[in-house]
Formats: structure tokens, C-alpha cells, sequence
């Protein structure tokens, strides 16, 4: 079942977060064509900070999935009309293959720096 069977809606919803749209799955061309598939969750915590959760299912390339990143926060600012002074953004993701889940907080001030996060850091952000 792939991201499907991600824990993340079940830590979403231990921190009393809000969310309406989960796992909403996106496709944008990039680099001449080139397709990247993804999943945004727009997230706001009981303490009524807003976050952007960019979940990305792994198949292959760690590397070529994550570098997608700054192509899809901008499709995302342009599509939705956010900023990123008002939403945390954080890539989950997902390596379907060993059922194994990754937390990154995404810098777009410093092109899209990727500072990883174990899960009790995640869940503190989430607070």
C-alpha cells in the first residue's frame, strides 16, 4: 500500500493537529520535463503554527528525490498562493522498500538546506 501506511497521520493526529487535506498526491514537470510525484499536507498544531508537510515515496535515488525539493515548495507557493514566512516546511520521507520514515525541516532562505529531524524532534515541532 506504500506511503498509505505511513505513520505520519497517527503522530498528526497524538498531537491534536489539524489538518483537511492528508497525503493530497501532486505531479509537476521539472527540468525540461522530467516528472516528480508527491503528497502535500497543509498542517496547523493546537498551538496554531502552520506547517507544509512534502511527503515524497522512495524508490530509488534518495538523492534525485530529495533534489526535487525547491522546484516543488515554489510549485506549491505558485499553485496556493502561500509564503514561506508563514509555513514551517518539512519533507517526509518515505522508503517504501524497508518501510522506513525520514523528518526534514526544509531552509528556503538557505536554497532548501535539509536539516534532519529524529522523531521526537518532529513531534516537538508539532507542540
Amino acid at each position: 500500500m506504500g506511503i498509505k501506511d505511513s505513520i505520519l497521520k497517527e503522530v498528526l493526529y497524538s498531537k491534536k493537529c489539524s489538518f483537511g487535506k492528508y497525503l493530497s498526491f501532486m505531479k509537476i514537470s521539472i527540468n525540461g520535463g522530467q516528472e516528480s510525484d508527491f503528497y502535500f499536507t497543509p498542517v496547523v498544531t493546537s498551538a496554531k503554527k502552520s506547517f507544509l508537510i512534502i511527503s515524497k515515496q522512495i524508490n530509488d535515488n534518495w538523492y534525485e528525490a530529495v533534489n526535487t525539493i525547491g522546484p516543488i515548495v515554489e510549485h506549491l507557493k505558485m499553485v496556493y498562493k502561500f509564503s514561506t514566512d508563514n509555513y514551517k516546511l518539512i519533507l517526509h520521507s518515505y522508503f517504501d522498500t524497508v518501510k522506513l520514515e525520514k523528518f526534514y525541516l526544509i531552509d528556503p532562505e538557505a536554497h532548501f538546506k535539509l536539516k534532519i529531524l529524529n522523531m521526537n524532534e518532529f513531534e516537538k515541532l508539532l507542540d
